[in-house]
């Protein structure tokens, strides 16, 4: 897949609020831990059912990765996709501002 119609997918994948909120919220985990499907659901007050459906989203743009922990799906941040956004905008970032 080309960068555009990757950053393409990446953008479309966080153009929903709870995709949003879920990406800050598996970002927040402290020293690359993942979180659980239950935990996520549980901080943004919405159903195991929603909070996997938007989790697969995530996962297809390649936003988060999952990996199986018993009966559990835990979440992380994917960095190279983070590094790819970061690639995309620092271009139009004017540091001379800061």
């Amino acid at each position: 897949m080309s960068d555009p119609e990757r950053l393409a997918q990446i953008f479309t994948a966080l153009g929903n609020g709870i995709r949003l909120e879920l990406m800050s919220e598996v970002a927040a985990a402290s020293n690359g831990e993942s979180r659980s499907v239950s935990t996520l659901a549980a901080a943004l007050e919405i159903s195991r059912f929603t909070a996997s459906h938007h989790l697969a989203v995530l996962r297809s743009a390649h936003l988060v990765d999952a990996h199986r922990d018993g009966l559990s799906l835990r979440h992380q941040v994917n960095a190279s996709t983070m590094t790819c956004i970061e690639d995309w905008y620092l271009p139009f970032v004017d540091t001379s501002a800061r």
